[in-house]
């Protein structure tokens, strides 16, 4: 099934000729440059989406220093004050394939599913950690959650988001990525895969499940489903910073994107943050990309809080545009590569990323998703479709669920008011929320790493304090 061809929804840059090997690295850097390039003056505290949401902590003290929601989201923790693993994860990247997936040459590295499996050497609990919108299975945060978890006792699985590339190409059943159910239920066909390797290899004492961001939203799905069909048995989920409708947080992105917002082109946004980047580069004395780089560059670097927005609208704009072109090229739609200029695996990608670039999430729905689920669901609306990339149809589960919790921040700035408000009247006292800390800028936070090893060990006990799971490491030394 393709998605339907309509006229009015192809957007066809000029064709680009042979410009050397692109490598799956090429997106992937666009994206770090954007996570480089973000940084902000200080931020008056007069967002509308935020007033009257009172925020509510669990008495943990807490000190985070950045009041900012946006500066935090984009920067996160300063390098000191960071969260430290007292033991390695020991961990190995390892992959799977369907064989006779038909995959097309532009995507030979992605034929495969990779993931990072992070094992005890003793019995343990399993804990599967599901990444956020467009992240992969060994992106910054997942690379932390899978320490995190694992020097907690655990077993560990990482897994790429449904919405990168990498799991898109490999694994997706109608390789369109953004609607929940059949991202979720691409997941859960992944991860029983996944608990069959691990119990073939090490004892498993019981099963949870995590993610940020979307990877919350998804983890309280897998949850759902196996309610309903038991094949693993999740005794804790715990949703990290989960957005409450996929929808409403990336329609926030766009209006923050829009020329009205910015008051000019993002092209015009990237090129501002770009020269600071490159005027800081080429004046330090420290040439690595690392975590205290950043954070002096988020120092120096001058930014109105509409900038600010719109650099984060950004990042999310250019991964939705990595979605958009790979389902694109995997379905030969036409929608941003013509039809009759298929790119091969030496060919410049850049004029079709471009292109994709340009469209909006919401555009995406619209013209791309939507007419691809009414092929085999014809009475299915728009509003179904946002309504069912939402918590709203699992509300009662969420409420009722004693095995369910959730972490975040009053001050993020991907939920509205109204998001918030559903939230702390469906979880009650199951979610806890920082005061400070925007979308996911606090995740390696002392504190907040602390409450979220708490809130799994509430299940589990200690894992690592009943003495199952002290010594660490691989089961069988190494990856297969």
């Amino acid at each position: 099934m393709k998605p339907a061809q309509n006229h009015h929804a192809v957007r066809q840059p000029v064709p680009a000729g042979p410009a050397g090997p692109v490598r799956p690295r090429g997106l992937a850097l666009h994206l770090l440059v954007v996570l480089l390039l973000c940084a902000v003056a200080p931020f008056a505290h007069g967002d509308e989406a935020l007033a009257g949401v009172s925020a509510a902590t669990d008495g943990t003290a807490y000190a985070f220093p950045e009041a900012d929601p946006l500066r935090a989201t984009v920067f996160g923790t300063p390098p000191g004050l960071q969260h430290q693993t007292r033991l390695p994860a020991h961990d190995v990247r390892r992959e799977v394939r369907i064989e006779g997936r038909e995959v097309p040459d532009i995507f030979w590295y992605d034929r495969s599913l990779r993931y990072t499996l992070a094992l005890q050497r003793g019995p343990a609990p399993l804990v599967f950690i599901i990444a956020g919108t467009g992240a992969g299975d060994n992106a910054g945060k997942m690379r932390f959650l899978t320490r995190l978890f694992h020097d907690a006792g655990y077993h560990c699985v990482a897994l790429p988001s449904p919405t990168h590339m990498n799991f898109m190409v490999s694994m997706s059943h109608t390789r369109v990525a953004g609607y929940v159910p059949d991202d979720v239920a691409d997941l859960y066909r992944v991860m029983r895969w996944m608990l069959e390797e691990v119990r073939s290899r090490v004892e498993v004492t019981g099963t949870a499940v995590t993610g940020y961001s979307l990877g919350g939203l998804h983890a309280a799905y897998l949850a759902k489903m196996d309610e309903e069909r038991g094949d693993f048995g999740f005794r804790r989920v715990l949703m990290i910073n989960p957005p409450a409708s996929l929808f409403d947080s990336a329609s926030r992105f766009d209006a923050w994107l829009s020329p009205e917002a910015l008051g000019g082109t993002s092209a015009d946004l990237f090129d501002r943050f770009f020269d600071q980047f490159a005027d800081f580069y080429r004046k330090s004395e420290r040439v690595g990309f690392d975590d205290e780089f950043l954070y002096r560059f988020s120092q120096k670097v001058e930014a109105s809080p509409t900038e600010m927005r719109g650099v984060i609208g950004l990042s999310f704009r250019l991964t939705a545009a990595t979605m958009i072109f790979t389902s694109d090229a995997l379905h030969r739609s036409g929608y941003v590569i013509p039809k009759d200029a298929q790119p091969g695996p030496f060919d410049d990608l850049m004029p079709y990323f471009k292109a994709a670039a340009g469209l909006g999430f919401t555009t995406y729905l619209d013209e791309y998703m939507l007419p691809f689920l009414l092929q085999r669901q014809p009475d299915l609306t728009r509003e179904a479709v946002i309504r069912a990339c939402s918590l709203e149809p699992i509300t009662g589960f969420l409420a009722h669920s004693p095995k369910i919790r959730a972490i975040g921040n009053a001050d993020d700035p991907i939920l509205t008011a109204g998001n918030l408000a559903y939230l702390k009247s469906t979880l009650g006292d199951r979610l806890t929320l920082f005061p400070t800390g925007g979308h996911c800028g606090n995740l390696n936070y002392g504190p907040f790493a602390t409450r979220m090893v708490d809130l799994m060990n509430a299940e589990y006990g200690n894992p690592r304090a009943s003495g199952t799971a002290m010594n660490s490491g691989l089961a069988d030394g190494g990856a297969r």
